[in-house]
């Protein structure tokens, strides 16, 4: 079974533990900056489908990363063990991100579709309505030729 040294001061497991400490905190920035530089105007909520436990397991790994190095001289092996436990659970927050963000994507993707629909659908009573006008123009010309008085003026 693989155990840490329990040597005391600073050993290679501390130098491991403060590289896994610095890495969950990028992590951790690498999530969380976005989500709060977005535009809350045109994405009110983050898109996961259960914000509070995102926002729990981003919490609580930020604390696990915290406590790993002082933690590290008095228990080395709980420190690693809440090093890596802290870099995972921004993970599991990133794949619930890209879980919902997926899902949303799918949606307005559906919207979109059914718009182009519509589009397609006004296109087509815009072409017809179109060809109307222009039988309606026509028989205002017949019927411009019939009378003999009426002019273009005095259609109002």
């Amino acid at each position: 079974m693989w155990k840490c040294s329990t040597s005391s001061g600073l050993d290679s497991n501390f130098f491991s533990t403060a590289g896994q400490t610095l890495l969950g905190f990028l992590s951790i920035y690498c999530l969380v900056v976005p989500i709060l530089g977005r535009y809350k105007e045109q994405q009110p909520d983050i898109p996961v489908s259960k914000p509070l436990v995102f926002r729990l397991l981003l919490y609580l790994g930020t604390l696990l990363v915290l406590l790993a190095v002082p933690v590290y001289p008095f228990q080395p092996q709980v420190a690693l063990a809440l090093g890596f436990v802290g870099a995972v659970l921004p993970i599991v927050a990133t794949l619930m991100l890209i879980r919902g963000s997926t899902s949303k994507i799918r949606t307005q993707r559906e919207r979109m579709d059914n718009l182009e629909g519509d589009l397609t659908n006004v296109r087509s009573k815009a072409g017809s309505l179109e060809s109307r006008v222009a039988v309606l123009k026509a028989g205002d010309e017949e019927l411009r030729e019939m009378i003999p008085g009426l002019t273009p003026s005095e259609d109002r």
